[in-house]
């Protein structure tokens, strides 16, 4: 009579995933974005509190003039001002609409000048991301260690796993440290190959700000956000992602070295039974998912874990986009 053992699933502790999501967010905010977007800021000592309101605001990029109108943040004191030159507001688009031969000498002068200072701006911002050096800003990348102390924990894991069964030497520090190094690299070059698109991505915004007067400085900034916003959601995808399917492998590969072919899936959390057109939330399981739970397969034969009608992927768990289902590795006894 045929006897299976169950043995000990291998949980990771996901809070690694945050420390390297914190350490790759912090690299660029540091190295690449706060550097560029400093060289909008103005010098304060230009800004004085006896000039007119509406200078201020165009010297310090809170409003800009283009078309006929003017654009951004007004203040109370700014708006009054407008009007009493004879601005009209435009509800919709929140703009002062007024001619330029309306305002005062002083006012148009101010406008000129921010023009060429915003351009000037531009320039040195073009100049910036195009001798950008994304090698150099990887290179202060360190997160191998991360990765190295969370693959020791999971090493203990898997010989507590399979003692009862049999014994497999573990990880040496110079095993692992060469695993981790060899898993930043490779983060490395995913990073060098995001980062050049977003040099180029960037350089399209400024160039959209020089040909197109009417984006000017907040179309700029919110462009610049954009992109940080975008690299914030791709840090989240290398940290989880990326680990997910090396830390997938690794266990795959020592169950099968230790004599364990087989696993039995299983989900992390089903609050119902899946269908196809039952959708699920954070935190759920995705029905290509859920319909595996409890079936058993081997390591050298995943599962298809896509929805129907897709295109078929095949994986173990762990493996595929987003995926928590964790594996129950199972060995057979006649």
């Amino acid at each position: 009579m045929e006897r299976i053992i169950k043995l000990k699933p291998i949980f990771e502790d996901v809070s690694y995933q945050d420390e390297i999501e914190k350490k790759i967010i912090e690299l660029f905010r540091k190295e690449f974005y706060l550097p560029i977007l400093s060289l909008l800021n103005e010098d304060k000592k230009i800004l004085n509190s006896n000039t007119n309101s509406i200078r201020q605001a165009l010297s310090s990029g809170k409003i800009f003039y283009s078309n006929g109108k003017f654009q951004g943040k007004f203040t109370s004191s700014i708006s009054k001002k407008l009007i009493e030159y004879g601005a009209k507001w435009n509800s919709i688009n929140s703009t002062y609409s007024i001619k330029l031969e309306k305002l005062p000498m002083d006012i148009r002068s101010e406008i000129s000048i921010s023009k060429a200072r915003f351009e000037e701006k531009l320039n040195k911002i073009d100049k910036n991301l195009s001798n950008f050096n994304t090698n150099e800003m990887i290179s202060k990348l360190n997160i191998s260690p991360i990765f190295d102390k969370n693959l020791l924990k999971i090493d203990k894991e898997f010989q507590e796993s399979i003692k009862s069964i049999t014994i497999i030497p573990r990880l040496s520090k110079v095993q692992r440290e060469k695993i981790a190094k060899d898993w930043q690299y490779n983060m490395e070059l995913d990073i060098k190959k995001f980062s050049d698109a977003q040099v180029v991505d960037l350089r399209e915004v400024v160039q959209d700000n020089v040909f197109k007067a009417g984006n000017r400085r907040e179309a700029l900034v919110k462009g610049f956000m954009h992109s940080y916003n975008v690299t914030e959601s791709k840090a989240k995808f290398w940290a989880r992602q990326e680990t997910n399917l090396l830390m997938a492998k690794f266990k795959e590969t020592k169950y099968v070295e230790a004599g364990v072919p087989e696993y039995e899936w299983r989900c992390v959390h089903m609050p119902h039974q899946p269908t196809p057109k039952t959708p699920y939330k954070d935190g759920e399981v995705r029905y290509a998912h859920g319909v595996l739970e409890g079936k058993i397969f081997k390591w050298s034969d995943p599962p298809v874990t896509t929805p129907p009608g897709q295109i078929q992927r095949r994986n173990n768990p762990g493996q595929d986009y987003n995926c928590r289902c964790f594996a129950l590795p199972i060995v057979r006894f006649k």
